[in-house]
């Protein structure tokens, strides 16, 4: 079990468990039972009245119908999870969808303008190294510069502009750890991007690091860390005391 997996686990098998929990609370379980019974008895009319094509096709239309009452009583509990799931799910990538920049490797830290900068001046934080000017794609109203870290580190990295400062939050090293891809002004883009305060107003949109994006690895498979979020959130719903009728 990598370490990443020891945090991420047990927090799954946590948050599957209280959605469950929340939903049963939520969920009309007597319609829903009665929904799925209805499902169950159109099922068993296929091979009751498998050599009567009309009724066979009578039960296809139960069976339709059927499947779309159960959807419908699932929908506001679900809607109403996803609530507080949604901005859950984007800070646990924060943790374990993006890896740390690594050490004495370049990336890319971009910002986006909604109006051209007369000055631009970046400055990183001690063990950071700037390596190119800023590249402008005038097209895209984007600037970029490559940095290099030279050590571990977590700091702050500061735009000069107009006589103010716009800041974006870095890190580097290894193993897992809370990094922030994108600061963004858009309150709409603040779901995706919860790890930071929105910018203020003024002349840049976002700022984008170029981390690495990280797996997973259990059992000899890496994948992405949604993945086992849901195998884990699974186990911990099914796991949870009780029964859903």
């Amino acid at each position: 079990m990598t370490p990443a997996l020891w945090t991420l686990a047990p927090v799954s098998v946590l948050i599957g468990a209280l959605l469950m929990w929340a939903f049963r609370r939520m969920a009309d379980r007597e319609a829903l039972r009665a929904a799925a019974n209805r499902i169950q008895a159109h099922l068993l009319e296929f091979w009751l009245f498998v050599d009567e094509p009309a009724l066979v096709w009578k039960s296809w239309g139960g069976l339709l119908w059927a499947n779309a009452r159960f959807l419908r009583l699932l929908l506001v509990p679900l809607v109403v999870l996803s609530i507080p799931a949604t901005p859950l799910f984007f800070f646990l990538d924060a943790v374990y969808g993006s890896s740390p920049l690594r050490v004495g490797e370049p990336a890319v830290v971009t910002l986006k303008f909604s109006q051209p900068p007369d000055r631009l001046e970046l400055k990183a934080p001690d063990g950071i190294s700037v390596e190119s000017p800023p590249v402008y794609v005038t097209g895209e109203r984007e600037v970029s510069w490559r940095i290099r870290p030279l050590r571990p580190l977590s700091g702050t990295l500061v735009w000069t502009l107009a006589g103010s400062k716009v800041e974006k939050s870095v890190a580097a090293g290894t193993g897992p750890r809370f990094v922030s891809r994108k600061r963004t002004r858009s309150p709409l883009e603040l779901v995706q991007y919860p790890t930071e305060a929105l910018l203020g107003a003024g002349r840049i949109d976002w700022i984008e690091v170029s981390y690495p994006y990280a797996s997973v690895a259990f059992l000899g498979l890496q994948t992405h860390w949604a993945v086992w979020f849901l195998a884990f959130s699974l186990l911990g719903a099914a796991l949870l005391p009780g029964r859903l009728e």
